[in-house]
């Protein structure tokens, strides 16, 4: 565009001197108005045109410090990437507690508000695993997931390893509401909240026990060859304290072929159609399905298969939100 506006003025310029340049009879009072009007509509085109180059010259500065500005912060939250999947369990040391296991942890964006979090407590053979999905993506999600996992860890790593899960998660529910104070009388303060189930998984009790708001599981019997879905709780915690009053538990019998698969709702709520049919959510109903189809095969096939058929029931639809899932096999 400017090489185009520079022709532009070198036309009008040459125009104009070659104008002045012709020989004539002598210019008469209206010639001479005529040929100061077209001086006039020149300088002023000349003024435009000069303008037009000066904006263009802010406008692409602008435009590159705003492209630099946005390398800058996709540098960063790819070294915040780093920083989050360094807080992730290793699943080799998983593996040592499990007759299998697997997970699968997608942020929607380079980091996100869902993550997974396992320990062994105390030095007993007990261990526990949770599954957390924080409110919001991106940043402020990756920073509240971070601040659940630390809030666990401190219980973990305290001489609070005999508190019983609920209490474990009414911790956590504190933590929150100590970092937002501002929300601890809010009428809900569902604006900064955590959805989450946290087990415990005893092999010398032969004990599987469970806590959690906002969020369920599926559980496989391998006795009754069944699936059974459990919502422990409808809502999940937030900074407000009576949130705590969500918690709900439960425990079940360690029984070796028994599974457990433990996800978040951007499994659920991810938008799909089938054809030109209309669009709607992955559901637990697909989720379930898809569970029976694998339910002999490892965990990792498990969670592929299921991988494959979210992505072919999403399509060319975006991804609505961050997408954890994992499979413990007793």
């Amino acid at each position: 565009m400017l090489l185009r506006l520079t022709h532009l003025m070198g036309y009008v310029e040459n125009a104009f001197l070659l104008e002045l340049s012709i020989e004539s009879e002598p210019l008469d009072h209206q010639d001479l108005l005529s040929v100061e009007s077209r001086k006039a509509r020149d300088d002023l085109l000349k003024a435009a045109l000069a303008r037009v180059m000066k904006q263009e010259a802010i406008t692409a500065r602008a435009l590159s410090e705003l492209e630099l500005a946005h390398q800058q912060t996709i540098e960063s939250m790819r070294y915040a990437s780093v920083l989050q999947r360094a807080q992730l369990p290793s699943q080799a040391d998983c593996r040592q507690y499990f007759a299998d296991f697997a997970v699968s942890w997608e942020p929607r964006d380079l980091i996100g508000g869902d993550i997974w979090w396992f320990s062994r407590v105390g030095d007993s053979r007990r261990v526990r695993l949770a599954m957390i999905d924080c409110t919001g993506h991106g940043i402020p999600g990756a920073m509240l997931a971070m601040l659940v996992i630390g809030a666990l860890g401190r219980v973990n790593q305290s001489n609070a390893t005999n508190l019983s899960l609920s209490e474990t998660l009414e911790i956590v529910q504190l933590a929150i509401q100590t970092a937002f104070p501002q929300l601890a009388e809010a009428s809900t303060g569902n604006d900064v909240g955590v959805d989450l189930v946290l087990f415990e998984f005893d092999p010398d009790r032969k004990l599987v026990s469970w806590a959690g708001a906002g969020m369920g599981f599926v559980h496989f019997s391998v006795e009754s060859n069944c699936f059974e879905r459990i919502q422990v709780a409808r809502f999940g915690l937030s900074g407000n304290a009576k949130s705590r009053q969500h918690i709900g538990c439960g425990k079940k019998s360690w029984v070796k072929g028994d599974r457990y698969f433990l996800y978040t709702d951007g499994l659920t709520d991810q938008i799909g159609r089938i054809g030109h049919g209309p669009a709607r959510a992955f559901g637990n109903a697909r989720l379930m399905e898809s569970l029976r189809q694998s339910v002999n095969n490892a965990a990792e096939e498990v969670n592929h298969s299921l991988g494959m058929a979210l992505q072919q029931w999403q399509g060319v639809e975006k991804r609505r939100d961050d997408l954890s899932f994992l499979l413990v096999a007793l």
